[in-house]
């Protein structure tokens, strides 16, 4: 492994464990403001990274994908910040992190 992915994963590691802790101590701001924050912040990285290295164009079905799993994202980040409000924040992140297994519990029933 580089320094330079080291880095990287020790900054995406760094800033998915303290998600919930920032959203609990930072009372002042509502829940739904900080996801809009987090989730500008994070397309905002994603189109530089467009920019400087361009890919090729979508087609219009993955394009339709992409805003439906964008859609669906929002909805998580959204029903997750503002269940920290509301939970323990080792509950909220249990619960959020057991989408793996809840996918495949509804998948075998």
């Amino acid at each position: 492994m580089t320094a330079r992915l080291g880095l990287i994963l020790l900054l995406a590691l760094i800033s998915v464990s303290t998600t919930s802790l920032v959203i609990r101590y930072v009372a002042t701001v509502p829940a739904l403001v900080l996801a809009f924050w987090r989730m500008f912040t994070a397309s905002g990285m994603l189109w530089g990274f467009s920019v400087a290295k361009p890919q090729g164009s979508l087609s219009l079905l993955n394009k339709k994908r992409i805003i439906f799993a964008g859609i669906f994202l929002g909805c998580h980040f959204a029903c997750f910040f503002v269940g920290v409000r509301h939970t323990s924040i080792a509950n909220a992140t249990l619960l959020a992190n057991m989408g793996p297994i809840f996918t495949l519990l509804i998948a075998l029933a």
